[in-house]
Order: structure tokens, then C-alpha cells, then sequence
């Protein structure tokens, strides 16, 4: 340490927690209030120890789908919602496949091609579900925004019977004993197919 005029030479090696400090010729100046500021310092360098702390990912389920707000989109919502209306009531009130407590707007909200967080629960098993929207975006009458997949919207809006999202809906296979059933409830959409109700 040399001492000029009110000027002190430094040079020093320092441990701050994990933080390793190397600084060469601090100049530092005190006034009369015995304060330091400093002037000048060459060849600093600090490391920063390895960041532990994991960083979160986006909400996402179990198996990795990411939650999305998007919905399908019925191609003749405008002048047809009357017959996403009549869907529900037949899943909820005759296939029984909709929770008893679930809104008919909520439903028709997951096919309105709107962003919404609406949830329906579905009683019926996985299979059922698989296949019933997996025929509408087959037969065309639902569509998918870009940016997501038809299982990411799937598994975003519908519940089972316990409120938890379904998972790898993807790995479903038709059922066995329903695919009829289904077919028909999907013919309530298509407005080409006369109404035998």
C-alpha cells in the first residue's frame, strides 16, 4: 500500500461467499467525512459460482402436454351452435358420458374457436372421448388452430370424473363396443344428415 496526496494503492485478493474477487490497483480517494469513493480500478474480474437454482418450465401435465386456451373451432358454429347444444344434451342426459353439473355453454365454448379456460367433465371412459373427437376433426367438422394439436386441446378441456386432465390421449385406441354410438352422436353436427330424432 503506498500513500499519495490522499491517494491509497491497493492491490489485494478477496473471498466474498463463493464469489472469488481479483482486483488490481484500486484507487480510492476519502474526503473529510472519512468516506471512500473509488476512482479507478483496472483488471477487475468477478466469477459467479454455477446458478443451482432449476429453472421452471411452463405449466405444463404430467406427461409433458402444455396447457392451452385455444379450442376447436365447429365450421358451421354460426348457423348451426343449435346443434353443438343438442350434442351435449345427448352425451350428458343419454350416453351419460358429461357430468350432470356441466353447462351446455361451457361445452359450446370449447368448440367456438375462441381462447377460453372452460373445462368439461367427462364421466365416459377415455376411449369414448378419443374417438368421438378424433372422428369430428376426421370427418371435418371441428378444426385446430395452428400451433397446437388436437390432443393438447383434448387434454386441456376435458376432466374425468375425479377433476384431473386427461393424459396421452394419443395412445387411445377406438373402443370396442361404442363406435356406433359415437358415430351417430357425431351425425347431430353434420347438417347434410336429416335429423331421425
Amino acid at each position: 500500500m503506498s500513500k499519495d496526496n490522499n491517494t491509497y494503492n491497493f492491490n489485494f485478493y478477496g473471498n466474498v461467499g463463493q464469489n472469488i474477487a481479483h482486483v488490481d490497483k484500486l484507487e480510492a480517494h476519502f474526503d473529510k467525512d472519512s468516506t471512500m469513493t473509488i476512482a479507478q480500478v483496472d483488471n477487475a474480474e468477478i466469477k459467479h459460482p454455477k446458478n443451482t437454482t432449476p429453472q421452471r418450465k411452463p405449466r405444463a401435465t404430467k406427461q409433458g402436454t402444455k396447457y392451452t386456451q385455444a379450442t376447436f373451432e365447429y365450421i358451421y358454429f354460426r348457423q348451426h351452435s343449435n346443434l353443438l347444444a343438442k350434442l351435449f344434451q345427448h352425451l350428458q342426459t343419454k350416453a351419460m358420458w358429461i357430468a350432470d353439473d356441466a353447462k351446455p355453454d361451457n361445452f359450446m365454448a370449447i368448440f367456438e374457436g375462441k381462447l377460453c379456460d372452460n373445462t368439461i367433465k367427462w364421466t365416459g371412459s377415455k376411449a369414448n372421448l378419443y374417438y368421438l373427437i378424433r372422428q369430428l376433426v376426421e370427418r371435418g367438422l371441428i378444426s385446430i388452430p395452428q400451433g397446437t394439436t388436437i390432443w393438447q386441446i383434448t387434454e386441456s378441456h376435458f376432466i374425468d370424473k375425479n377433476s384431473r386432465h386427461f393424459h396421452e390421449l394419443h395412445k387411445q385406441k377406438a373402443p370396442k363396443k361404442s363406435t356406433l354410438a359415437i358415430d351417430k352422436l357425431i351425425d347431430i353436427l353434420d347438417p347434410s344428415i336429416k335429423d331421425e330424432d
